[in-house]
């Protein structure tokens, strides 16, 4: 289904990814003895998305202008995409892009999709120069 240069792979969300879906999707404080009343708490089941960029830290030694437009750019095809598939971007710090969707197709389906993209993108980029996504989804 993937050729050698796709590569869509489940990673561990960051902490700093945990805590951020804590403060956007919820209380991040609560403890097994704490009394909440359940019609105070609205539970939904989510898709997230996390994606960073392989190799972002040699990228932006290399040539930090080229690099932050390179992601710039990407971001935005990244940011449509997740849009077309029934997705928000929930937080897209430095190399980052965190979203939620309401459907793990639509989530796994956008991976795929934004691989493509960025795999065409790359193309005529030199092999060293070249931005690529790492991206896991969690649900």
């Amino acid at each position: 289904m993937f050729d050698k240069s796709v590569e869509i792979f489940n990673i561990s969300m960051s902490r700093y990814c945990l805590s951020r879906l804590h403060t956007v999707f919820g209380p991040h404080n609560l403890r097994r003895n704490d009394r909440v009343a359940t019609e105070d708490i609205k539970r939904k089941i989510s898709a997230i998305l996390s994606a960073d960029v392989a190799g972002y830290s040699r990228l932006m030694e290399e040539d930090e202008v080229v690099t932050v437009q390179t992601v710039e750019s990407y971001r935005k095809a990244v940011s449509a995409l997740i849009e077309q598939h029934n997705g928000r971007v929930v937080d897209s710090p430095g190399d980052n892009l965190l979203a939620e969707f309401g459907s793990v197709v639509d989530a796994v389906q956008c991976a795929v999709e934004i691989q493509h993209i960025i795999k065409a993108k790359n193309a005529g980029r030199p092999v060293a120069r070249r931005t690529e996504f790492r991206i896991g989804i969690n649900l």
